[in-house]
């Protein structure tokens, strides 16, 4: 039987936060479009079998904010935004450790994200 959680804005639990939003409309749509062009380079190599246990949703969301791969670039996502966007793109959940939580992005497409970050230094 599979858990039931709730996404809000800074990540996911098991029981609603009556004092936390919804994860922010906008940020979800801005972290869909890195995960749409991610997937529009990759042609289904984004997807692994398994959780890929050594990322979670807060690594993806420090991603999705540094990817150059949207042109207007994400200046802050939260968390459970990070989280809504992978989640409406069809990945699936992996392990929960509240706020966090795992998703089956492949290697692939973890180092393909990589690539779209300009480092300063």
């Amino acid at each position: 039987m599979q858990n039931k959680y709730y996404i809000q804005q800074y990540g996911i639990y098991e029981y609603p936060k009556a004092d936390e939003p919804a994860p922010d409309t906008n940020q979800v749509a801005a972290a869909e479009k890195v995960i749409e062009a991610m997937k529009a380079n990759l042609k289904g190599l984004e997807v692994g079998k398994n959780t890929n246990s050594r990322y979670s949703s807060y690594s993806y969301k420090h991603l999705f904010e540094k990817s150059t791969l949207y042109e207007n670039k994400i200046p802050y996502c939260s968390n459970g935004s990070a989280i809504q966007a992978l989640v409406n793109q069809g990945f699936k959940i992996g392990k929960v450790s509240p706020p966090n939580c795992g998703f089956n992005l492949s290697k692939k497409g973890i180092q393909f994200l990589k690539s779209t970050i300009i480092k300063f230094y």
